[in-house]
């Protein structure tokens, strides 16, 4: 997950558009990227199909620091 950098969420957001496109029951109406130290979040908005109902889904990816551990 290093560097976090504007390269890092560009390629994060062409996977995350790419996975959600393989789903024929959602669209993908919002996606946002959060940065921070240790950990990486996604918001992203669904439209669900066929009813059109519109949810947000949280996805947070953090990274292990396992200091002192051996």
């Amino acid at each position: 997950m290093d560097p976090n950098d504007e390269i890092l969420v560009s390629r994060i957001k062409e996977d995350i558009r790419r996975i959600v496109a393989k789903e024929t029951r959602v669209e993908l109406l919002d996606l946002i990227i959060y940065m921070a130290d240790h950990a990486i979040s996604a918001e992203l908005v669904l439209k669900y199909l066929p009813f059109n109902n519109a949810e947000s889904l949280y996805l947070l990816f953090e990274k292990q620091i396992n200091e002192g551990i051996e």
